[in-house]
């Protein structure tokens, strides 16, 4: 699934670009311009973190950027990420004390992340496509907590189970492809690749987790005259 994701955003990434360059007219982009400049944006982006340690980590789909411009060919930016999700599942039926039982279990996941990365550009400032080195950690938090409840023919009977919450810190790096439609906005998009920190690096520590997310950019302030 997670391949598939990725192949679709880079696939749909391809053709804005394709499409940018057929339908915008401009002005080379001038880097003296953009340095010292805030930058924000949003998206949509999946993220599956590995972890040994319950619970299981996956982040789709919105996500918001702030960045800031330090030199022409470096910038640091900050990814939020946010999800809550709900799930129901059947879990049979059991005699208990001689009483016919149907269980039922609702599990709550919640999952949110906090991305620091170092853009370094690879592009000449002329050109509207842009490719980045990204490289930064990302803090990753979740909890899981779950009702299962058990229903006959004469009563109801729920039971909250215990929270397992877990937060940990994962090394992240990628490539990012940016297309300047304009002065100040501009579409983005990031392939990454994570590694829990916290998992020594050997048997499963050397899975990495995977990232794919498809946004858009707007430069703040005032153009330099």
């Amino acid at each position: 699934m997670a391949l598939v994701f990725l192949k679709n955003v880079f696939s749909q990434g391809i053709v804005l670009v394709s499409l940018c360059q057929g339908i915008v007219q401009g002005q080379s982009i001038d880097s003296t311009k953009r340095v010292g400049r805030w930058y924000v944006g949003g998206g949509a982006a999946v993220h599956r973190y590995f972890t040994l340690n319950a619970p299981y980590y996956q982040l789709k789909p919105a996500y918001l950027i702030g960045g800031y411009i330090i030199r022409p060919r470096l910038a640091v930016q900050a990814e939020a990420q946010y999800q809550r999700q709900a799930k129901e599942s059947d879990g049979g039926t059991s005699v208990i004390n001689g009483v016919v039982y149907n269980f039922r279990k609702t599990s709550y996941n919640t999952s949110a992340a906090l991305t620091l990365l170092a853009r370094f550009s690879r592009s000449r400032f002329q050109r509207h496509l842009q490719f980045d080195w990204l490289l930064g950690v990302a803090l990753v938090r979740g909890s899981v907590s779950g009702i299962i409840t058990r229903t006959s023919a004469t009563r109801s009977e729920s039971y909250t189970l215990p929270t397992q919450t877990a937060t940990e810190p994962h090394l992240v790096g990628g490539i990012s492809l940016r297309y300047l439609i304009g002065p100040r906005v501009a579409i983005t998009t990031e392939l990454l690749l994570s590694k829990n920190m916290r998992i020594a690096p050997f048997s499963y520590g050397i899975i990495p987790g995977t990232g794919a997310s498809l946004g858009v950019t707007y430069l703040l302030g005032k153009d330099k005259p």
